[in-house]
C-alpha cells in the first residue's frame, strides 16, 4: 500500500505552487492509474481514507471510493471512511456512484440521517434493510420518519416505520 501511495504522490509539489488546472490534471491521472489497478488491490478502511486525501474534488472522491468500496477487507469499519465525506454533496456523489443501498452504514448505522426517494428500487431496498436491522434491535431506533407523498402531502408517521417494511415489496413506491 505504501508503494502505491508513493507512486501516486511522485512528483507532487506544494499545493500552493500548483495552478488549479494542473492540479486537476494530476488528480485525473491518479484516478486513471487507480482504475487500471483497482481490481488487484484490497484495502482496509483506513488505507482507503488515506488514499482519498490525494483527491480534493468531490466527484473524484466519490469515484475513488466507488473503486474500492466492494474491495475493503474490513467493511465493518466504514465509519472511519465516512468521516472523509463530511459534506452532504460528497456523500450524495458517493451514493450516486455506488447506489444508496451499498453506501449506507450497515455495520454502524447509529446517528445516521437518511432521505430516500422510494420511486427507486435500490432506495426501497435500503429502507427495507434498515427496517430489518431496526426490528432485530429496536424498531424505535428508526425515529423522526416521515413520508412525503407525490401530491406533496406529508405523513408524519406518528406510529413510526411500519414493521411490514421489512419486506421490500411492502415499501410504498412513491
Amino acid at each position: 500500500f505504501q508503494d502505491l501511495l508513493v507512486a501516486l504522490q511522485k512528483g507532487q509539489k506544494d499545493p500552493e505552487e500548483i495552478p488549479i488546472s494542473i492540479d486537476i490534471l494530476v488528480a485525473e491521472g491518479r484516478l486513471q492509474a487507480l482504475r487500471q489497478v483497482s481490481h488487484h488491490v484490497h484495502l482496509t478502511c483506513l488505507q482507503l481514507r488515506e488514499l482519498l486525501t490525494l483527491f480534493g474534488d468531490d466527484t473524484m472522491l466519490a469515484e475513488v471510493a466507488a473503486l474500492f468500496l466492494n474491495r475493503l477487507t474490513d467493511p465493518e469499519n466504514c465509519k472511519v471512511l465516512r468521516a472523509r465525506f463530511p459534506k452532504a454533496k460528497e456523500l450524495s456523489n458517493l451514493r450516486q456512484c455506488v447506489g444508496v443501498a451499498l453506501a449506507l452504514p450497515w455495520a454502524q448505522p447509529e446517528q445516521g440521517s437518511h432521505k430516500f426517494d422510494l420511486a427507486f428500487s435500490d432506495q426501497r431496498l435500503a429502507v427495507s434493510l434498515l427496517t430489518q436491522i431496526a426490528v432485530k434491535e429496536k424498531l424505535a431506533n428508526l425515529h423522526s420518519a416521515s413520508l412525503t407523498k407525490p401530491d406533496g402531502s406529508v405523513d408524519a408517521m406518528p406510529l413510526g416505520v411500519p414493521k411490514a417494511w421489512e419486506n421490500e415489496k411492502k415499501v410504498p413506491n412513491v
